[in-house]
């Protein structure tokens, strides 16, 4: 089974992409501390990741800066 890491700060688009996708047989983990976001990372390891740009205290490039190279 995929392992989908979500990166939204809307709970209503997370909770709606994360049901679409359980629906498709995905295994969901929605981001829930943005200033933690690397390690929830680490610990789901997952296959493919939706990455918001504009998320507080974060900014999704950057983010994306760091989990690049670990795929």
């Amino acid at each position: 089974m995929y392992r989908l890491f979500i990166v939204e700060d809307d709970l209503g688009i997370a909770n709606a992409v994360a049901a679409q996708a359980q629906a498709w047989n995905l295994q969901t983990h929605i981001v829930r501390d943005f200033s933690n976001v690397m390690h929830e990372f680490a610990e789901f390891s997952p296959h493919i990741v939706l990455l918001d740009i504009m998320l507080p205290g974060a900014n999704g490039f950057e983010l994306m800066d760091y989990i690049r190279p670990l795929g």
